[in-house]
């Protein structure tokens, strides 16, 4: 049976929303604290496809900035008591094992408090 033609309307490519992903080296982005993943070894990462939105707001409180290297987090204008939990951190070897072209984890280079 051939499946009959879709009719759905396709979103405007200017009202997607980017992923952190998509961002390009020297642009910034406002994401959400849980973006931000620990690993079994303390080190940061980013959750690719969460949402780089072009403004703060409500829980949306976290800066990102791409570089070179990979990203920087400004948590400077975030509530004081937000923290991240290490207990059910993210086992390293399931980070360092992703897929490099499509990777699900962006490393954060750099902390500002």
């Amino acid at each position: 049976m051939e499946r009959e033609q879709s009719i759905n309307a396709r979103l405007p490519e200017d009202l997607e929303t980017p992923s952190l992903r998509g961002i390009e080296i020297g642009q910034s982005a406002w994401s959400v604290p849980w973006a931000m993943e620990v690993d079994s070894e303390r080190r940061c990462w980013l959750k690719a496809t969460f949402t780089g939105h072009k403004d703060s707001g409500g829980t949306v409180s976290m800066l990102v900035r791409r570089v070179e290297e990979g990203f920087i987090v400004d948590l400077s204008r975030m509530p004081d008591d937000e923290t991240w939990d290490t207990q059910y951190a993210t086992d390293a070897e399931e980070i360092d094992g992703q897929d490099p072209e499509n990777p699900k984890f962006l490393p954060v280079v750099q902390i500002i408090r």
